[in-house]
């Protein structure tokens, strides 16, 4: 069953959504990996985060070149993204590695973002991703990498107080696209 499920899922049109599956089955792996504790275990899960980074840009960039947008994809994808990102980060707050405080910024910013696409794509309105929303996601993913990996991971002293410093910018940024996203939401929206 398994082995017809997985050749259906690599066809053409589905490879993307294989990488977006992808990454949601990763998930477990990445805090089993990272609760086990060691520098051997922060080598691995920061290996399985930036998999998962990799491959959002990737099933995003061959949806697009082999025309195989789903809508399946479209649903999934961003999902995909927020579950490995707010994992990560709800992680790196148990173990105190990271300040709460930008990461309640970052979820509360990405639940309020997927309530407005719900409620938007009700309209069949679709806002694209800004400039500034690919920034804030490409600082989150340095931020964690930093911190996952700490000093002793990355031969950097300040390894971890960079990260923070980077979470923080990230942080702003997330809540600045977040306006901007509710600016432009607001606008199809009719009370």
């Amino acid at each position: 069953m398994f082995k017809i499920w997985l050749l259906t899922m690599i066809t053409r049109n589905n490879i993307p959504n294989f990488f977006t599956l992808t990454r949601i089955f990763l998930i477990p792996i990445l805090v089993g990996s990272f609760y086990l504790g060691g520098i051997w275990t922060k080598y691995v899960a920061t290996c399985i985060f930036v998999f998962a980074s990799i491959t959002d840009y990737i099933d995003g960039k061959l949806a697009r070149t082999l025309n195989a947008q789903t809508s399946f994809g479209r649903m999934l994808d961003p999902i995909a993204d927020k579950m490995v990102i707010i994992t990560t980060l709800v992680m790196l707050v148990d173990q105190k590695i990271a300040p709460i405080l930008p990461i309640l910024a970052i979820i509360c910013r990405e639940i309020f973002v997927s309530g407005m696409r719900e409620y938007l794509a009700t309209k069949s309105i679709t806002i694209k991703v800004n400039f500034l929303g690919k920034i804030k996601t490409t600082l989150q993913i340095i931020a964690i990498i930093l911190l996952l990996l700490g000093s002793e991971g990355t031969n950097i002293i300040y390894a971890q107080y960079i990260g923070k410093i980077v979470l923080w910018v990230a942080a702003i940024l997330t809540i600045i696209s977040g306006y901007v996203y509710l600016r432009e939401g607001f606008k199809h929206v009719h009370t």
